[in-house]
């Protein structure tokens, strides 16, 4: 079984998957229109770096699954960004 912690930064997302044994990292750029695309790109590759044939064998296999973002971190501690700019 799987834990994976994904965390949203403003240019870069990472991953990290962990069987307990090994853990395998990954990144990819963040999309900052729709975070959600990152996300499932991350899940993506990091099911290609762990030989699983995609996001369903991975989520067969996950038994947690956290996601967090700093972008929403960085916009509260700035108080700068998103609609705090209108």
């Amino acid at each position: 079984m799987y834990t994976i912690d994904i965390d949203v930064g403003g240019t870069l997302t990472d991953g990290v998957f962990s069987d307990g044994r090994e853990i395998t990292e990954v990144k990819v750029d963040t999309t900052p229109h729709d975070l959600t695309v990152c996300l499932v790109e991350c899940l993506m590759q990091g099911a290609q770096e762990l030989g699983l044939q995609g996001i369903a064998e991975l989520m067969k296999l996950t038994k947690v699954l956290r996601w967090s973002s700093t972008v929403t971190t960085n916009v509260l501690a700035e108080r700068r960004g998103g609609y705090m700019d209108r």
